[in-house]
């Protein structure tokens, strides 16, 4: 499958849905017409069966820098609370859709993450960073609070101090400095990010696809889940992925090998 919007390109080969960030000239900052795509393209993966893992990865130089300051200077006449509803309504909309997928995803991160480009980052699964990669909330700069879900991600990922820090201070993070935080997995020359997301998605897409989706189901609810509900959550999500047909073969192929490993060379 391959699509083309205006702020993304998706083409899925092999199971890997290759998702590229920003307009086509280059441009990563959100507006109306980007999270309103973006829903669109949350729901053409949500229903591909052939899509086992997502990359999101940028088009042009940054990640994302948020959400477009002047389309907000436009906005202040009309009121910018009644412009901004909608766009973030649908981006919200796109995120939880993102969140609730079956399929993990590998972020590919690079130069600028601000504002709700954050959260595009925090919904990934595994996310390789670039070392002059720059990661901020942005959004006590212009007076706003924060968006994109990142309130109740940071905390998670962070911890509270950090995220209070990040958030009211409007610190800037490296990329380094997002690893020693522990908003990222891996860090890595800039030049060789992409291929280190897509080489983590590839391998990712040759796993066990419904026990991810489980996984992540779990890990999502685990904050506000009692211990005794997880567990019963956990055991009702390991009957399902042990009754699964890619569980039993890849039970049945691991057996095999381990109970007739392959002969060495006669001597």
């Amino acid at each position: 499958m391959t699509a083309d919007f205006t702020h993304f390109t998706l083409d899925v080969i092999d199971g890997v849905a290759d998702v590229r960030v920003g307009a086509e000239d280059g441009s990563s900052r959100m507006n109306g017409t980007s999270t309103s795509e973006l829903v669109r393209l949350a729901e053409l993966l949500a229903r591909d069966p052939d899509v086992r893992v997502i990359v999101l990865r940028p088009r042009g130089r940054d990640f994302s820098e948020g959400g477009d300051i002047t389309m907000f200077g436009q906005m202040l006449d009309q009121g910018l609370g009644d412009g901004l509803r909608p766009m973030i309504d649908s981006f919200h909309q796109a995120l939880e859709l993102l969140a609730r997928l079956d399929v993990p995803i590998v972020a590919a991160v690079r130069g600028a993450v601000a504002g709700g480009g954050l959260g595009l980052v925090c919904v990934a699964d595994v996310v390789i960073a670039a070392d002059d990669a720059v990661v901020t909330t942005g959004a006590t700069g212009v007076g706003l609070t924060a968006d994109g879900g990142i309130t109740w991600y940071l905390p998670r990922l962070l911890g509270l101090r950090r995220a209070q820090e990040l958030l009211l201070m409007n610190r800037r993070l490296s990329g380094e400095e997002a690893l020693e935080w522990g908003l990222v997995t891996r860090v890595a020359a800039a030049d060789a990010v992409d291929d280190i997301a897509l080489d983590t998605a590839r391998q990712l897409s040759t796993g066990p696809t419904f026990a991810y989706g489980r996984l992540r189901a779990l890990l999502l609810a685990s904050f506000e889940t009692p211990l005794g509900t997880q567990l019963s959550r956990e055991c009702e999500a390991m009957v399902s992925a042990a009754d699964s047909e890619a569980t039993t073969n890849r039970i049945a192929s691991f057996l095999n090998r381990t109970l007739h490993p392959r002969s060495g060379p006669a001597s």
